[in-house]
C-alpha cells in the first residue's frame, strides 16, 4: 500500500511506522519547512519530498494519507483526500467548526469504502487498559460519574507555535478531546449534553487569543454525569487525569500515581500503585493499515472518531452560548 505523509512534527513518527511495515510503501513526505522536509527526508532516500500537500493529496498512485499538518489544514486537506480516493489517518482534531464536520461526513456518504482514523491513543495506555478490564468484568458496579483533566503543561506550544498564530485553536479540539474518547471507550454510553466555561488567565499576557482553560459538564442518555478539564496554563508537567465512580468501587489516577477503592473506611486505604505513563501510539496506525489491508477492525474507527469530535464541537458551541448544548451525532 502507498503511503504519503503532510506535517513531520508528530508526523515524523507516522512516517517512520510506515517506512517499517512491509506492507507499506512510503512514497511521499510534506513538510512547510523546507529544513525540516531535508532533514526528515534523509532517512527515506526512496521518498518525493514537497513542500506542497497537494502533490501528495492528488497523487493517484497513493492510497494512504497521514495528515498531521497545523489543525487549521485538516478540514480541507481531508476533503481533498476523500475526492481523490484516499485512506485517511489523521491527527487530532479532524476539523475545527460544526460546519467543517457537516462537510466532511456528507463527503464520505459519497465514498463509503474510504476508512479514516486518528490517533486518540489513551485508550492504548496499559493502566486505562487495566481499568477498561474491570469496568468490562464488573469491578466497578454501576457507573455513575467520570472526570478527565488534560494537563497540558507545555504553555511555551500555545504561546510561541503556530497554536497561537492560526485562526482558530481549541484546546478541548486540541487536548481534552483525548479524554472524550477515553470516557467514550470506558463507559460504552452516549453523551447527550455539554455545558462549558472557559478563562485564558493564565496566557493573559501573551498573544494566544484563545481560551486556555476549558471545563464542561457532560450528562449521559443513560442517567452518567462528567466533568472534563482543558487544562494548557498548568504549572505542572503533561499528564492526564482520571477518575471513575462506580457503585462498588472508584479509581483515581494523578500525576505519577492511581488509586483503587473498594471501601469507605479510611482505615483501609488503598495500596498506591506508581506507573510510567507510556502509549502505545504505533499501535493505532498499525491496526489502521490492517484494517485497510485485512477487513480487520482497528482500535479506533471512524464512529469513534465522529463520536469524540460531535461531543468536542458542542463544548465549543456552549463555550459561546454558556447554555447546555445538544450532542449532534453524525452516523457513520
Amino acid at each position: 500500500m502507498k503511503v504519503g505523509v503532510i506535517g513531520l512534527g508528530v508526523g515524523e513518527r507516522h512516517a517512520d511506522v510506515y517506512a517499517a511495515d512491509s506492507r507499506c510503501e512510503l512514497v511521499s513526505i510534506c513538510d512547510l519547512n523546507p529544513e525540516k522536509l531535508e532533514s526528515v527526508g534523509q532517512k527515506y532516500n526512496s521518498s518525493v519530498l514537497t513542500t506542497d500537500a497537494r502533490d501528495i493529496l492528488t497523487n493517484s498512485s497513493i492510497d494512504l494519507v497521514s495528515i498531521a499538518s497545523f489543525d487549521n489544514f485538516h478540514y480541507e486537506q481531508i476533503l481533498l483526500a476523500i475526492e481523490n480516493d484516499k485512506h485517511i489517518f489523521v491527527e487530532k482534531p479532524l476539523c475545527l467548526h460544526d460546519s467543517e464536520f457537516e462537510q466532511i461526513s456528507m463527503s464520505l456518504k459519497d465514498k463509503p469504502n474510504i476508512k479514516i482514523s486518528s490517533n486518540l491513543v489513551l485508550r492504548t495506555a496499559p493502566h486505562f487498559l487495566k481499568v477498561k478490564e474491570k469496568i468490562d468484568s464488573g469491578y466497578f458496579g454501576k457507573l455513575y460519574y467520570f472526570e478527565g483533566d488534560y494537563n497540558y503543561g507545555r504553555i511555551q506550544k500555545i504561546i510561541s507555535s503556530w497554536r497561537g498564530q492560526i485562526s482558530f485553536y481549541s484546546v478541548t479540539h486540541g487536548g481534552a478531546i483525548h479524554l472524550i474518547d477515553l470516557i467514550l471507550w470506558l463507559s460504552q454510553e452516549k453523551i447527550t449534553e455539554a455545558i462549558a466555561v472557559g478563562n485564558k488567565i493564565s496566557t493573559a499576557d501573551s498573544e494566544f487569543k484563545y481560551p486556555d482553560m476549558v471545563t464542561a459538564l457532560l450528562k449521559f442518555s443513560n442517567g452518567m454525569t462528567a466533568k472534563i478539564a482543558a487544562n494548557f496554563g498548568c504549572m505542572m508537567p503533561h499528564h492526564h487525569g482520571l477518575s471513575v465512580f462506580g457503585s462498588k468501587a472508584s479509581y483515581i489516577k494523578s500525576f505519577a500515581t492511581e488509586k483503587y477503592y473498594t471501601s469507605r473506611d479510611s482505615t483501609l486505604m488503598p495500596e498506591e500503585f506508581t506507573y510510567e505513563e507510556k502509549f502505545r501510539k504505533d499501535d493505532i496506525l498499525k491496526s489502521f493499515v490492517s484494517s485497510i489491508i485485512e477487513g480487520s477492525e482497528p482500535l479506533v474507527s471512524l464512529s469513534d472518531v465522529f463520536n469524540a469530535m460531535s461531543v468536542s464541537l458542542a463544548i465549543e458551541r456552549s463555550l459561546k452560548s454558556l447554555n447546555w448544548e445538544k450532542v449532534s451525532y453524525l452516523n457513520h
